[in-house]
């Protein structure tokens, strides 16, 4: 769906968990999805820009890309929206230091992990 086939490791995962850490992973809304189908007691969180036409002027002003790969881009991310409502928590990244401490705000919460990995 998204083009990338590169993961992290179940065993890895598990591993951590039991050792009573949490762990934070930088995902696309596929892996997010199979994350929480595997691990019930995961909270997702998805960043999104405050408007898909704000991506488009933050993308185009960071002038990185070539158009092709800009058109496809902003096609994935118009995708990815469309599955906000999957996740546990939609932060806007409309101020950068804000939405850093609405992330830290969440993540700090304590969490309650029932049932078995």
């Amino acid at each position: 769906m998204f083009g990338n086939l590169y993961g992290t490791l179940k065993s890895e995962l598990v591993d951590t968990i039991v050792k009573g850490e949490d762990v934070i992973l930088e995902i696309d809304v596929k892996g997010a999805l199979n994350i929480k189908k595997q691990f019930p007691q995961s909270v997702l969180i998805f960043l999104q820009p405050p408007s898909i036409e704000e991506l488009i002027a933050r993308l185009t002003g960071r002038n990185t890309e070539k158009p092709e790969e800009l058109k496809r881009r902003i096609a994935r991310a118009e995708l990815e929206f469309s599955f906000s409502d999957k996740f546990d928590h939609c932060v806007i990244n409309n101020d950068l230091d804000a939405c850093v401490n609405e992330v830290l705000l969440l993540i700090s919460k304590p969490k309650t992990f029932g049932g078995n990995l």
